[in-house]
């Protein structure tokens, strides 16, 4: 997912309510899967980030809040402020 997620940002603002539902759908499937260990990108945010734009607000507070549970507000506060660890490195 972390991989495809710079296409995915990009490709949101055309995308219809089929498509978005799709992708909110994956979302959900990504993150039952996700087991954390540590790792530098943090998917939680990513997936915040996507659903934000999608305009999916509720639940990418959870997301986001998430995040701040596996990585501290700190992390969170770095990438929010330039998304850069998103769309720079996939994740």
């Amino acid at each position: 997912m972390l991989g495809f997620f710079p296409l995915l940002m990009s490709q949101l603002e055309t995308a219809d309510e089929v498509l978005n539902q799709e992708i909110y759908g994956a979302i959900g499937q990504v993150w039952d899967s996700y087991y954390p260990i540590g790792e530098q990108q943090d998917l939680a945010f990513c997936l915040g980030l996507l659903l934000g734009q999608m305009q999916y607000y509720a639940p990418a507070l959870q997301y986001f809040q998430q995040s701040m549970k596996l990585y501290g507000p700190d992390f969170q506060v770095t990438q929010s402020a330039n998304g850069a660890e998103c769309h720079a490195t996939g994740g």
